[in-house]
This record gives structure tokens, C-alpha cells and sequence, in this order.
């Protein structure tokens, strides 16, 4: 049987870990910084396709994992069907797909962690970010409640993530002589994709350097959760404060403005129908009951 459904909101419930927000961020994000010309270059590929550089608006982004060989675009508005995975089933009596733009980030919740996070809800496909410390414990999104490796989401190196295993960028600004980093964490994919938005983006906000590194969590300089300021589509994708300083206002809303604008979604031009598609999670065998059909 599937896990009952959360009646409490993020802010109220007690699994949800809370921390101090930046003044800039409050009231959620999304600004329109669409992403310009110029040669912004992604650490994997960011999915460069015809006319449209990597990271740019309409960029199509290869995503491995994703159910039915979906792909997904930069600044994409997403949408679609949603979908109830039949019970006995993993991620049973979750809805999957129909997330669009203007939800990735939701205003109202808690660091844009909200109901789909509370209960395993997948509105864009996309897995919830895994958390690991260096002790080895693992927690999910921006739940303060732990899984172990053979969790429904499994560690963050797992190759079945729909985008890939879990990756981290550290972007780094200089204004006025004072140095901020920032870390974004997301499946490799995403955050190739990011990296090339970002560096299109943000340049003039002060971006000198964005670098992309494996993510394990074993290393004390890898993000931890209590260091989150920002969740974004359905907490699949995560913005962290590593030496973030008021001077760097501007760099912090460039960043959050473009993953909120730009992050990659599976187009509405698809739809899933009920099929069996079988991924692996290391050595478990999972099935996932969605293949794309085209319309």
C-alpha cells in the first residue's frame, strides 16, 4: 500500500528542516532572466541543440533515465498529464508529470519545498536531490527523515536519477573586493545545463568562476542540507549559501532568477501512458509503469 499523504503543511510539519532565508529570496523567485547569446560552455554537454547553444532558451537537454527516453528543454514551460502509478508498484499512488514553469518554484511553501515533497509526488519526472553527510546517513530533499541506500531514490550516485547521478556546481562572485560561493546540487544533466544558463546570465552580477564536481557527500567542502536557501522543481534541484555575503544581492537573485526560469522541463508535447519500462538501481531492478507516447 502506498504511504498515506501528508494533511500538514511543509511549514508546520516537524520532518521538515528550517534555517534562516535570505531577505532576497523570500517570496519566492523567478524573475526573467532568459538566457542571451554568447558562448556560455557546460562542464557534460548541456544539450546543445540546432540554433539553440547549451543552456539557452529552447536548448534541448538529453536526460538518461527519464521514463519512455523523454527529453527535456531550457526555459521549457513543461506541463502535460499527470499520472497515478498503480499501487504495488514503485512510487505507488504518487502523481507523476504535469509540473510547469510557474511551479517550480512555489511562492507560498517553505524554501520551495511544499505537499509533493511530504508525499513523494514526481510533478516533473525528476527526483528529489539525496543528501548524504559524512557519516554516511542519507536524507531526502528537505525532509529532516532518512532512507538507507536502497531507499526509493537509492545514493546519489545512482545511475538510474532520471538526468544522471547527482552532481554540485560552485559558482563563485567577487563585488567590490569580497568573494561569495554559492553551490547549486542536481542531476548531472540539469546542472550541465544550469552551468551554461548561469554563465550566459550572470557575468555582470558579478560571476567570476562556476566549476562542476561529483557529488558523494563524504567530503566536508560538499554542500550539506542545513545549508539549503532554495528548492526548485519539486526539490530536484537545490541552491546552498557557502560564504554568501549582503553584498553579493545581485549575484544571489541571478542565480535564483535563472534556475527558476531556465532549469530544464519535459515538454507537454509528450504524454505517458501506462507501459511497463524497467530501470535499474544498482543492483535492484525496478519497474517504472510510463513510456512516452508522441501526439
Amino acid at each position: 500500500m502506498p504511504a498515506p499523504k501528508s494533511t500538514s503543511t511543509p511549514a508546520e510539519d516537524n520532518r521538515l528542516l528550517s534555517r534562516d532565508i535570505p531577505e532576497v529570496l523570500k517570496g519566492g523567485g523567478g524573475g526573467h532572466a532568459r538566457g542571451g547569446g554568447g558562448g556560455g560552455k557546460s562542464g557534460n554537454g548541456g544539450g546543445k541543440s540546432a540554433g539553440h547553444p547549451a543552456g539557452s532558451p529552447g536548448a534541448h537537454v538529453s536526460m538518461p533515465g527519464l521514463p519512455g527516453g523523454k527529453s527535456a528543454t531550457a526555459y521549457g514551460d513543461g506541463g502535460g498529464p499527470v499520472i497515478i502509478v498503480p499501487a504495488g508498484q514503485p512510487f505507488g499512488g504518487s502523481a507523476v508529470g504535469g509540473g510547469t514553469r510557474k511551479q517550480v518554484i512555489d511562492p507560498s511553501s517553505y524554501l520551495g519545498c511544499n505537499a509533493t515533497q511530504l508525499n513523494h509526488d514526481l510533478p516533473f519526472y525528476f527526483w528529489p536531490v539525496v543528501w548524504r553527510d559524512v557519516t554516511g546517513h542519507i536524507t531526502v530533499g528537505c525532509l529532516n527523515e532518512s532512507q538507507d541506500a536502497r531507499g526509493p531514490f537509492g545514493t546519489p550516485e545512482n545511475p538510474s536519477r532520471p538526468g544522471g547521478p547527482l552532481a554540485q556546481a560552485s559558482f563563485e562572485s567577487r563585488v567590490d573586493g569580497s568573494m561569495s560561493t554559492l553551490h547549486v546540487l542536481a542531476d548531472e544533466s540539469t546542472l550541465s545545463s544550469l552551468l551554461s544558463s548561469i554563465s550566459l546570465n550572470c557575468s555582470s552580477a558579478g560571476l567570476v568562476n562556476g566549476t562542476t564536481h561529483p557529488y558523494n557527500g563524504s567530503s566536508p567542502s560538499d554542500p550539506e542540507q542545513k545549508e539549503a536557501i532554495q528548492y526548485y522543481r519539486a526539490t530536484s534541484v537545490v541552491l546552498t549559501d557557502d560564504g554568501y555575503n549582503k553584498s553579493s544581492t545581485a549575484f544571489l537573485r541571478c542565480l535564483n532568477d535563472t534556475i527558476a526560469n531556465g532549469v530544464p522541463l519535459v515538454s507537454s508535447a509528450t504524454v505517458a501512458t501506462p507501459e511497463l519500462l524497467v530501470l535499474h538501481m544498482g543492483t535492484l531492478v525496478i519497474g517504472w509503469f510510463f513510456l512516452q507516447k508522441i501526439l
